[in-house]
């Protein structure tokens, strides 16, 4: 008996700003949330996060301009919550890359654990 488990797994890209508009998704979006890409691309990235600190998703991304020149992490893992089409929120391990004026994500989803409420968002800076 094999142990491999099919984890859904999508690409996308959204903008580094509060309003985290979905720019491109690739099609593993439909078997890791439900949505078709055209669905989601122009929606709210943050939109979609099931835990409680949704709003304050987009301020891991932020820059402040006397910071740049400090060595800032460019790479993130965290784990959240995201809706799915049929409103069941489903844990997905996302690792992020900051780029100047988008995010790029690639998002792996966990279907088979169980809903458990994340009352914080937890980052791991990667080097």
């Amino acid at each position: 008996m094999s142990n491999n488990v099919h984890r859904p797994t999508f690409i996308g890209i959204h903008s580094r700003d509060p309003s985290t508009q979905i720019l491109y998704i690739s099609s593993g979006c439909r078997q890791s949330m439900g949505f078709t890409p055209s669905y989601l691309v122009s929606k709210r990235a943050r939109d979609f996060i099931a835990d409680p600190y949704q709003g304050d998703y987009s301020s891991v991304f932020e820059s402040k301009e006397e910071d740049e020149d400090v060595d800032e992490a460019n790479a993130y893992v965290m784990y959240m919550n995201i809706k799915t089409a049929n409103g069941d929120p489903v844990l997905h391990r996302s690792t992020t890359f900051k780029c100047d004026n988008c995010v790029i994500v690639i998002a792996m989803a966990f279907p088979e654990l169980p809903y458990q409420n994340r009352h914080e968002l937890e980052v791991q800076m990667l080097d």
